[in-house]
C-alpha cells in the first residue's frame, strides 16, 4: 500500500490498514457470553469489538451491551424473498460494522455473539477472518459451527466496500 493511501486511512480516522494484521475473532452463544461477562463492566471491553446478533428489536442482553446489538434474521440466501428482502436491502448494518472495524483497526479482539453461536456469529467471524487473514475457511471447516453464508457474504462485501471507498477519497 502506498504512503498516500496509508496517510488517507489515518486522516479519515481508519488507522493504518496497510498491513492486514491478525485480528483475533471469537464466537460465543448468548449464554456463553453472558457467563463470560458476569461481574465485568464496559471498561473491561474497551479494546474489544463486541457484535451481538439477534432476531428481536428489544434484545435480552445486558444493558451495557445494547449498543453492540444488531438485528439480523438467521435466514439463507434462497429465503430472502420469503422474508420480504432483496439481497441489496438485507442487513444494511454490515456496512456500519465494517466501518466500526476499520475505524478501530486493528481491534485487540472481535467477539461475535448470536443465540446459539453457530450461524450468524460464525458467518460474521468467518468474513472478518477471511478478509484480514485469508483464513475464514476454518469457521466452515469446524463442525461446531454452521456459518450463515449470507451473513458471511454481506460482511465480506461490506469490508471490501469500505476499504475501496477509503482508497478513492
Amino acid at each position: 500500500m502506498s504512503n498516500k493511501v496509508r496517510e488517507m486511512c489515518t486522516k479519515h480516522g481508519y488507522g493504518d490498514i496497510s498491513e492486514r494484521e491478525a485480528v483475533p475473532v471469537e464466537v460465543y452463544s448468548m449464554a456463553e457470553f453472558n457467563e463470560m461477562i458476569k461481574g465485568k463492566n464496559r471498561k473491561d471491553f474497551r479494546h474489544i469489538l463486541v457484535l451481538i446478533f439477534g432476531d428481536e428489536d428489544n434484545p435480552d442482553d445486558p444493558e451495557e451491551m445494547r449498543n453492540c446489538y444488531y438485528k439480523v434474521p438467521d435466514i439463507k440466501y434462497d429465503e430472502l424473498e420469503e422474508y420480504g428482502y432483496t439481497y441489496e436491502d438485507f442487513w444494511p448494518n454490515a456496512e456500519i460494522i465494517a466501518k466500526i472495524i476499520m475505524s478501530n483497526y486493528p481491534p485487540n479482539k472481535v467477539i461475535c455473539v448470536s443465540e446459539n453461536g453457530k450461524s450468524r456469529a460464525a458467518g460474521c467471524a468467518a468474513a472478518i477472518s477471511d478478509y484480514f487473514l485469508k483464513d475464514g475457511i476454518r469457521w466452515f471447516a469446524d463442525e461446531k459451527y454452521t456459518p450463515n453464508k449470507l451473513i458471511y457474504r454481506k460482511m465480506k462485501e461490506a469490508l471490501e466496500g469500505v476499504y475501496k471507498a477509503l482508497r478513492k477519497k
